[in-house]
């Protein structure tokens, strides 16, 4: 399950987002769960009248496996008890193909208020790490496959933190699957990267290249030598990129993308390969699931208990780093 949240500033309109939410363009169907333009524009006018900074909170939610509509609502439910939502003002179901032809071909944009009917601020604080708590705890608690997030440690400590059982058993199932990872992972581009090449584009490129490189990275038997070899007669170049130990690979004058994320190595193991091409790196393990965490599947978590630990950051048990 991956969520990503983009925040709308209130001196902005609800339009550009609309606009977004019901493209038909770029997906095969569109279909509108709940809600109504007219909700968004109430909300960035309250935003405005209260004075604050941004209007609405844009939530995409996109799960790895196909997820029920029963399920959805009860991530969504979760979603809410962590930041201390309201109830959606609209949400929008896209269907689309994915770009590797394996993944669940759905996803979800959920927007929220950020004035809450109580004319507060909508939470914010530490998103990215409680982004990938709500995550992590989706994932156990409906079966999915667990995905290595970028705040590992501080999703732990923050379960840990809990009083509930349920989620001590979640930071225990977590830990023994990510604790102390040394590079944490990044997605392969990043969502401005992505807006980036549509933009001149008409479409994004950037995943169709990935899955592209990563199938002729197969190929060739994770050998690098063979690979840069092979893509090499396709146009695409490699070269230092301006950060230390990261090499980028993209056709003359066009996008690119950081080597090690298109072929799943950490930094180090690209730079170690570059020293001794021609040796072929070990297979990657298949993804984790929670059947594979512990040896006797534990059941289920039950999602209610999450209220019970929707206020851990407030504690001070996450820091963002």
């Amino acid at each position: 399950m991956i969520i990503k949240t983009s925040r709308i500033t209130a001196e902005s309109t609800h339009r550009h987002l609309f606009r977004h939410l019901m493209r038909t363009d770029e997906n095969e169907e569109v279909r509108i769960v709940q809600g109504r333009e007219f909700a968004l524009a109430e909300a960035v006018k309250d935003a405005r009248h209260a004075k604050r900074r941004y209007g609405l909170r844009h939530v995409i939610l996109s799960p790895e496996q196909a997820t029920s509509p029963e399920t959805f609502q009860k991530i969504v439910t979760l979603y809410q008890s962590e930041f201390g939502a309201d109830p959606p003002l609209m949400i929008v179901e896209h269907q689309k193909k994915r770009a590797d032809g394996q993944s669940y071909d759905r996803h979800w944009h959920v927007v929220f208020a950020e004035t809450l009917a109580n004319g507060r601020s909508l939470d914010s604080r530490f998103i990215r790490i409680r982004n990938e708590k709500v995550a992590r705890f989706t994932e156990l608690a409906f079966g999915h496959p667990l995905t290595s997030g970028k705040h590992n440690d501080a999703v732990i400590r923050a379960l840990e933190a809990s009083s509930s059982p349920h989620m001590q058993r979640a930071a225990t199932d977590l830990k023994q699957a990510f604790w102390g990872e040394g590079d944490t992972p990044q997605s392969t581009f990043t969502d401005k990267a992505h807006q980036v090449t549509k933009r001149k584009a008409g479409k994004s490129v950037l995943p169709a290249m990935r899955t592209h490189l990563r199938k002729r990275w197969q190929e060739e038997g994770q050998v690098l030598l063979s690979f840069i070899e092979r893509v090499a007669e396709e146009g695409y170049l490699i070269r230092e990129g301006d950060k230390p130990d990261v090499w980028l690979i993209g056709q003359n004058g066009g996008a690119h993308l950081a080597l090690h994320r298109v072929l799943n190595l950490k930094k180090k193991e690209l730079v170690a390969l570059l020293s001794d091409a021609n040796r072929p790196v070990p297979l990657s393990p298949p993804r984790l699931r929670v059947q594979a965490v512990k040896a006797n599947k534990p059941p289920p978590i039950p999602t209610s208990c999450w209220m019970l630990s929707s206020r851990l950051c407030a504690r001070g048990d996450l820091r963002e780093k």
